[in-house]
């Protein structure tokens, strides 16, 4: 695995006007262990837990597509509930990399053109030639003139039924292109691209993003201050360090939704 070192993160992105995610997007987050001040930012900025009153992710449908199991007690699921003019917390600036994948619970609105759902279509590789070189065929295609996305239509678990009213309650999209938006440092969303290739991996920590592969960071880097504010020593530590999360062989709801990587977001 790449070695995340402070060289590959240290590049400043330039400042540009960041879009938001629509009302009903849904994120991971660290578990804020007291933060209470941390808590309060995230709520000016629109997340609420999914337990909270008035949360699409109140609905115990989409909690079950969404458990988190052993992780329960260091990760939780936020979901975006305010539209953009309502938003007062500071969510900083960042950029979104191509494969990023978006959940979103009940009727959200669509995210924006630069998003495909995930239904395992195939799509030329001219019309998007970002998204493509990053997949690949992984997930489908013949490398020269079409790719798959992933499917993570709510196809339900082997030898377990799952009504199709059920299995409604959440959709994903696919990145086509990077995208500048503003989100809370410490987020974590899944990500198609194959981050075991170099290239991958050097494009997501451009953007501001690191494997969720249970790195060791530095806790006095400055490139790392405010990660290590957030998530602490939650997925383990020493003195001089802190660890990222390990989500490696976590699966995401839908057909393919464990062949996805995760992202966690550090500037």
């Amino acid at each position: 695995m790449l070695r995340l070192n402070p060289a590959n993160r240290s590049a400043a992105q330039p400042a540009i006007a960041a879009s938001t995610l629509p009302a009903g997007s849904l994120i991971l987050f660290p578990t804020p262990l007291g933060a209470n001040t941390l808590r309060q930012e995230l709520r000016r900025g629109g997340w609420l837990p999914w337990n909270h009153h008035g949360s699409p992710l109140s609905d115990p449908v989409v909690l079950q597509q969404l458990a988190l199991g052993s992780l329960s007690r260091q990760l939780e699921v936020l979901a975006q509930n305010q539209p953009d003019h309502q938003r007062t917390g500071h969510a900083g600036g960042g950029q979104l990399p191509v494969g990023s994948i978006l959940t979103q619970a009940g009727a959200a609105p669509s995210p924006g053109p630069e998003w495909l759902p995930c239904d395992g279509a195939l799509h030329t590789v001219t019309a998007y030639g970002s998204l493509s070189r990053r997949l690949g065929h992984r997930f489908g295609g013949d490398e020269l003139l079409n790719f798959g996305v992933p499917d993570l239509q709510p196809h339900g678990t082997p030898g377990r039924s799952q009504p199709p009213r059920r299995a409604a309650a959440l959709r994903h999209w696919v990145l086509s292109e990077s995208l500048a938006i503003s989100l809370p440092i410490g987020t974590i969303l899944p990500i198609a691209t194959d981050l075991g290739l170099i290239g991958n991996q050097l494009q997501l920590i451009q953007s501001g993003w690191l494997p969720c592969r249970g790195e060791r960071l530095a806790v006095l880097d400055p490139a790392d201050q405010e990660l290590f504010a957030v998530s602490g020593k939650g997925f383990g530590g020493s003195t001089l360090q802190f660890h990222l999360p390990d989500l490696r062989g976590m699966a995401w709801p839908g057909r393919d939704g464990n062949r996805l990587d995760f992202a966690i977001r550090f500037r």
